[in-house]
């Protein structure tokens, strides 16, 4: 993997109402996107993961000293349609779109430190 960002996309709206001030966030719609080094279709097939709506767990671990380990856990995410293919270093990638799923309650991901 080469890159990996989890984007939240929160709808954060100010409300100033008399007799109180608040700003929520009342959307969220997270995206998970990596790009990845493309590998053999048996290995990996992302096209038959988004035509069948398929979920797969993630997990990313950064980090090897104790103190400065972060991981990312999705336990559940949804696979969309691939955009094309990138290449970096003369090395065919692919960028991967997910949307992050809630497993129980509304926790569609983690983050650890440790």
């Amino acid at each position: 993997m080469r890159r990996c960002v989890l984007n939240l996309t929160n709808t954060v709206e100010p409300r100033f109402l008399v007799g109180g001030e608040s700003i929520p966030i009342t959307d969220r719609a997270d995206v998970l996107e990596c790009t990845v080094e493309a590998v053999p279709v048996t290995t990996l097939n992302p096209y038959a993961l988004a035509i069948g709506d398929a979920t797969v767990a993630v997990q990313l671990v950064h980090g090897i000293a104790a103190g400065m380990i972060a991981t990312l856990s999705v336990p559940r995410a949804q696979v969309q349609r691939r955009r094309g293919l990138e290449n970096a270093q003369s090395i065919t990638e692919w960028p991967l779109r997910m949307v992050p799923l809630a497993d129980e309650g509304n926790d569609p991901w983690t983050l650890t430190l440790t």
